[in-house]
């Protein structure tokens, strides 16, 4: 059992500077950015001193943070559920790829691939297209999709499974890198 509360600030500082970066790391895997996995992170700290009674109850409490943190990643990951919109994608590509004159170059590389999306995505039959750019574009759920489109719900879900492969084939030839963080 871990006694936090007698001599609360100093064991919570060690445990913090003992338990962050790793914890980072493992959030990492999770939520797919440092900045996120940072926050997550610091917020199950900030949780756990904030309900530094019940710590007195841990008995293993490497156990606990690591758990803490994968729910927190877990709630994040629900309470953001949401597509990654065009722009979106070309940010997290170039975050990922450390380049000098970054701002002019992302500019560039965000402009071009914003173009190649929009072609591939205008390469698809008109149905799989239409329900693409509802699902990711507008963000509607497969049943207001199929609602708009006056088709089934196990339709929306082919046809976005066959898109999703097309444009994945499409771009993995310009963009090899857009497969790592394009979520379709």
């Amino acid at each position: 059992m871990m006694n936090i509360s007698t001599d609360a600030s100093c064991d919570f500082e060690s445990m913090y500077r003992v338990h962050y970066v790793n914890l980072c790391n493992y959030a990492l895997r999770y939520v797919k950015s440092t900045k996120i996995a940072e926050d997550v992170v610091s917020e199950t700290f900030y949780l756990l001193w904030k309900n530094k009674e019940t710590l007195n109850e841990v008995s293993h409490l490497k156990s606990y943070l690591y758990k803490s943190v994968y729910n927190n990643c877990i709630f994040y990951l629900r309470s953001n559920k949401r597509k990654v919109s065009i722009s979106e994608i070309g940010l997290q590509v170039l975050e990922n790829t450390p380049k000098p004159e970054k701002d002019a170059l992302d500019k560039i590389i965000i402009t071009e691939l914003e173009e190649s999306i929009k072609k591939a995505v205008e390469k698809l039959p008109n149905q799989q297209m239409k329900v693409f750019k509802l699902k990711r574009f507008e963000n509607k759920k497969n049943k207001e999709v199929a609602h708009e489109l006056n088709i089934s719900i196990k339709t929306v879900e082919a046809h976005m499974a066959k898109a999703t492969k097309t444009l994945k084939q499409e771009l993995l030839h310009s963009y090899p890198l857009i497969l790592i963080c394009f979520y379709l």
